[in-house]
């Protein structure tokens, strides 16, 4: 693709990652000056002049399903542009991959540094914040457990010798 001064766009290379309800997107693009940015319900553009040669690079995904670009939220560094964006269905799908066509895209990567699968959400959510301990509050009443753990005798409550103190014990050798 050419740009408006005839030389050839770069391709920006775009890491992703997602959550039941927003996707993060990286476009890869140091020292990016005057990004240009537009995101609708279905598609996010990216051009901007950056990198080592200072070169005009471009990025065109449509979505797999729409977003919400009113609720944008953009980091922007000298090594990168980020951005997060909110999925418009939230019913917590996620989402089988990042663009409406299925094909092989050697530009856009999977962001593992950010990555969660669909599996490690839903239990992390699980763990900590539906479990209720006061339902469980009568089992660990110390006067339950004593009584309980009272029945058992340890086998290793005997007093065991010193070592080293029995000096009438002769010493045997086998030669």
């Amino acid at each position: 693709m050419a740009n408006s001064s005839g030389s050839r766009d770069v391709q920006a290379t775009v890491l992703w990652a997602q959550r039941k309800n927003y996707i993060f997107l990286t476009v890869c693009v140091e020292d990016c000056k005057d990004p240009k940015v537009d995101i609708t319900e279905e598609k996010f553009t990216f051009r901007g002049i950056g990198g080592t040669e200072k070169t005009s690079h471009h990025c065109e995904i449509e979505f797999y399903e729409k977003v919400d670009p009113s609720s944008v939220r953009r980091i922007i560094s000298d090594r990168q542009l980020e951005f997060v964006i909110n999925k418009l269905n939230t019913d917590g799908a996620f989402w089988p991959r990042l663009m409406k066509n299925q094909g092989r895209h050697w530009w856009c990567k999977v962001d593992f540094n950010k990555w969660k699968d669909e599996d490690d959400v839903s239990l992390d959510g699980d763990m900590n914040h539906d479990f209720d301990f006061s339902k469980y509050a009568d089992t660990f009443q110390d006067d339950k457990m004593n009584a309980e753990f009272g029945k058992f005798s340890d086998s290793d409550d005997e007093e065991l010798p010193e070592l080293g103190t029995d000096d009438t014990a002769p010493i045997e050798s086998h030669s």
